[in-house]
């Protein structure tokens, strides 16, 4: 059980944050933005909101957008981890730990 609770924790401190980058890059983008003051080099704070950025329209409800930014990166992170603990399970099954067998 303590595991579960450990892999809740880690989950939770990864997603947040993510989001916390995410949405900031969002933050100085739109600052960019509204400022007239954008140019090629924040293309990769861009890339940052994508898919999301293709979702939603981020200069109609920025306030919408920056929480859909915190969800997406939520359910980014739990893929992440469930990816990560699979490939964890593959390894252990082709390993084994018995060394007495070599």
């Amino acid at each position: 059980m303590a595991m579960a609770k450990r892999g809740v924790r880690i989950w939770l401190v990864c997603a947040f944050v993510l989001a916390t980058v995410r949405i900031g890059a969002f933050a100085f983008v739109e600052y960019r933005e509204r400022t007239g003051t954008q140019a090629l080099t924040s293309l990769p704070l861009v890339l940052l909101l994508l898919p999301e950025g293709l979702v939603l329209a981020p200069r109609s409800h920025p306030i919408l957008f920056a929480g859909l930014l915190g969800f997406g990166s939520t359910i980014l992170t739990f893929l992440v981890l469930v990816l990560f603990n699979a490939i964890q399970f593959i390894i252990r099954i082709r390993i084994p730990d018995d060394k007495s067998a070599l």
